[in-house]
C-alpha cells in the first residue's frame, strides 16, 4: 500500500496531472497495486486507485486527467456554449455532476446516491451481529425503514440494539465540497435527541457522516462505527464504493445533455 498527499486547493487537472507523474514514476509494472491518497493530509479522506476501469492504475489516471481536460477546454475555450441546455446554468463539471436542478437529472443524482447507500447499507449487514438492527432509507427495499425511529427526520443508515444507536448520513458531492457537506450534515442532525420515538426514547445516539465525490474520495468516520464492530475502511469497500460512483458520474456526464438517459 502506498500512500500520497494532495492539496486540495491546487487545481484539478493539476491533481490528477501530479498524480499521474507519480504513478508513471513509481509503478512501473503492471501489477495492481493500491494507492491511497488523502486531501490535506486527511487520513480518512481515501482514493482508492486500482483496477477500476480493467487497464490498471494508470487507465485510472488517464480517465481522470482526459475528463478534466476535457472539461477545461470546452468550458474555458468554447464559453459561448456552456450554458447548460436543461436548466440554463452555466454548465461546470461542478454543475453537470451535482449542481444540476432539472428533475431528471436530479433523479440521476438520487440513483446514484441510493446506488452507494445499498452498497453501504449490504455491507453493514454482512458485518453486524445478532442483537443488532439495521434500518435503511430505501422505501420498497428487504430493509426497515429510518423513518420509523426518529420523527421527522429520514436518516440514510441506522443501526442500533438495545442500548444505543448509531444514525449514519451520506453524501454524493463534487470533491471540493467534501468539508462543507459534512458540515452541513452535522448541523443538520444536531439534536437527534429531540426527534426520538417512543421505541427509542433511551437509546444514546451517535451520528456519523460519510461523504463520496463525483470522483471517488471517500471520506468517513470509521470510529463510530468500529463500536458496533463494522470495519469499512478495508480495501474491498473502498474499490466498490469509488468504482460504483465513478461509473455512475461518467453516465451522467455523457448524459448530460439530455433530459433522460
Amino acid at each position: 500500500m502506498m500512500n500520497w498527499s494532495i492539496s486540495q486547493t491546487a487545481k484539478k487537472s493539476k491533481h490528477f496531472r501530479e498524480t499521474g507523474k507519480y504513478i508513471s514514476n513509481n509503478l512501473k509494472t503492471k501489477n495492481s497495486t493500491p494507492l491511497r491518497i488523502s486531501v490535506n493530509n486527511n487520513p480518512n479522506t481515501l482514493l482508492l486507485f486500482d483496477f477500476l476501469f480493467g487497464g490498471g492504475i494508470k487507465s485510472y489516471y488517464y480517465y481522470c486527467y482526459y475528463y478534466y481536460c476535457c472539461c477545461y477546454y470546452y468550458y474555458h475555450y468554447y464559453y459561448y456554449i456552456n450554458l447548460c441546455p436543461l436548466c440554463n446554468a452555466s454548465q461546470t463539471n461542478k454543475h453537470v455532476l451535482s449542481n444540476c436542478s432539472h428533475p431528471d437529472v436530479l433523479k440521476r443524482y438520487l440513483d446514484r446516491h441510493n446506488t452507494i447507500l445499498t452498497l453501504l447499507a449490504n455491507r453493514f449487514k454482512s458485518k453486524i451481529t445478532n442483537g443488532y438492527i439495521l434500518c435503511v432509507d430505501l422505501p420498497g427495499s428487504c430493509f426497515k425503514q429510518t423513518q420509523d425511529l426518529l420523527v421527522g427526520l429520514r436518516p440514510d443508515i441506522v443501526i442500533m440494539n438495545d442500548k444505543e444507536l448509531v444514525v449514519t448520513e451520506l453524501t454524493i458531492c463534487h470533491e471540493t465540497n467534501l468539508e462543507s457537506s459534512k458540515q452541513y450534515k452535522l448541523d443538520k442532525y444536531t439534536n437527534l435527541n429531540n426527534f426520538r420515538t417512543e421505541q427509542i426514547k433511551n437509546h444514546k445516539v451517535s451520528l456519523t457522516t460519510c461523504e463520496v465525490s463525483v470522483l471517488g474520495f471517500i471520506q468517513l468516520d470509521s470510529d463510530t462505527l468500529s463500536k458496533f464492530g463494522i470495519p469499512i475502511t478495508d480495501d474491498e469497500t473502498i474499490w466498490n464504493l469509488s468504482k460504483s460512483v465513478i461509473t455512475s458520474s461518467f453516465d451522467i456526464y455523457t448524459h448530460r445533455d439530455t433530459p433522460k438517459m
